[in-house]
């Protein structure tokens, strides 16, 4: 199944691009200095100033923003769109099923048959945007830490798989359940990546 071809961005002091295979992720994964790096410490400059230097560069956010995407066959809808399963609810798309007052749906009426084969029915557009990770971080400053006998401290919280963008209707556009590169998405019951959220002190004395 191909995708159409991507780019690389790599955000940093300085922004640039690549193109990259078929196939391949865009990914955009970076870090923003939160401070001012207009003091040149070539020049001469008071201990006050240098104190201010270090202390505007002591906040940090970090990203890990992809975009991706594949065809995906989404084997979930031969089982939860077809109504022949005894004792097995069917997806609310399923009540969009074919009837006589609805004939233009593509989704198969009651006991219709074939409705396990494969077929483009099922393969979807699995583009996507998602942000798989931000984290914030705050070191203090030493002026800070004297009093607590520390020589240095940070402070941060993480999360994972923060957001999503995708018009894919299953519950993850990054699967591939067949785990083979001859079967690159396919979903069949994936779970969905989850959502983590971690923080942290770290120290030395």
């Amino acid at each position: 199944m191909a995708a159409s071809t991507t780019a690389v961005i790599s955000s940093s002091a300085v922004s640039a691009a690549a193109v990259v295979p078929s196939g391949s992720s865009a990914g955009l994964i970076g870090q923003v200095v939160l401070g001012n790096e207009s003091l040149d410490l070539d020049e001469s400059v008071s201990a006050g100033e240098v104190e201010s230097a270090l202390v505007v560069y002591l906040a940090n956010l970090d990203y890990d923003l992809v975009a991706d995407g594949n065809d995906i066959l989404n084997a979930n809808r031969l089982y939860f769109e077809n109504g022949n399963v005894a004792n097995t609810n069917q997806w609310a798309s399923y009540k969009h099923r074919w009837t006589a007052e609805n004939p233009e749906s593509d989704v198969p009426r009651v006991q219709a048959n074939g409705v396990y084969h494969y077929s483009s029915r099922v393969v979807e557009d699995g583009s996507f945007l998602r942000l798989r990770n931000l984290s914030f971080g705050y070191t203090l400053p030493r002026k800070a830490l004297r009093k607590m006998h520390f020589d240095t401290m940070r402070v941060y919280i993480s999360a994972d798989n923060v957001f999503t963008f995708t018009k894919y209707t299953g519950p993850d556009p990054e699967v591939s359940t067949r785990n083979s590169v001859l079967t690159p998405g396919f979903d069949w019951s994936a779970y969905p990546r989850a959502f983590g959220l971690t923080g942290g002190i770290s120290f030395t004395f």
